[in-house]
Parts: C-alpha cells; structure tokens; sequence
C-alpha cells in the first residue's frame, strides 16, 4: 500500500499523544479524537464486519472546539 504521494509531501505533523496538549496550547479543548484503526472501524467497516477500507496508520482524526 503506498501511504504518501511524492507529488504532496507531508507538511506538518503532531505526535498522537501530544494533539490534546498541542490544540490546548491554542485554545482548544478535544471533542473526538480517532486514531486509525478507530477510524477503519468507525468509517470503513460494514454491518456484517467485513472491512471495505483500510486507513495508513499515520493518519489520525481529531475533531475540537474553541474553549469559552
């Protein structure tokens, strides 16, 4: 499986266990945070099990909000 287009390199990165803190730092607070096999799970996954996809594992998703 190719995980990287060579044509778009990656640009910017955060280590997984360091997004809760990195986003804090800036004023935001985590509402859902998936990591990739989470994801598969979640995302790619049918009904009966079977698995219609497959999510490279440096990928993670993170979803926040402004703290007020």
């Amino acid at each position: 499986m190719k995980i990287q287009n060579p044509q778009e390199p990656i640009q910017f990165g955060i280590k997984e266990d360091e997004i809760e803190s990195f986003l804090r730092e800036r004023g935001f607070r985590i509402i859902d945070h998936f990591n990739a096999e989470e994801m598969e799970r979640k995302y790619l996954t049918r009904p009966d099990g079977a698995a219609i996809g497959k999510v490279p594992a440096i990928h993670c998703f993170a979803r926040a909000e402004v703290m007020g």
